[in-house]
């Protein structure tokens, strides 16, 4: 017999995507089973408190062929902290704020309340010290 998982732990054919983020509220995270496009934007998160209640949402994707089998998995990994975390790592901060105050206005409409948390985060980071002003443009 074949064991799935030394196909998988032997498998040299696998390729792995770069991560994607989403910065998520805790509210959407309880509210998956609703059927939308993006949540809306939640009244009660605000420049005070959006370090604790909106959570970065990073996405791992693999596809692999097992090679004694030739066929394909598709794997996710999910990874998610809170925004206070991240702006432990100030590189990482800025990264990500710059990054998604920059999507292109198609995302944006489809992404709306990622967009407007985002500036909630942009906001609360120069406000609290934890982004510098250097190297952000109005978006």
């Amino acid at each position: 017999t074949t064991d799935v998982n030394d196909d998988i732990n032997t498998d040299i054919n696998s390729r792995r995507q770069q991560p994607t983020s989403t910065p998520t509220s805790t509210a959407d995270i309880n509210n998956r089973h609703q059927h939308r496009h993006h949540h809306p934007m939640r009244e009660d998160i605000t420049i005070d408190n959006v370090a604790d209640r909106v959570w970065l949402r990073v996405e791992y994707q693999t596809l692999r062929r097992l090679p004694r089998s030739d066929v394909i998995i598709f794997t996710i990994r999910i990874l998610r902290q809170k925004i206070a975390s991240v702006a432990d790592n100030s590189e990482a901060l800025t990264e990500l704020v710059r990054s998604l105050t920059k999507m292109p206005s198609d995302v944006r409409h489809y992404k709306d309340s990622t967009w407007r948390h985002a500036r909630l985060i942009k906001e609360w980071g120069l406000s609290s010290g934890h982004l510098s002003r250097e190297g952000f443009t109005e978006s």
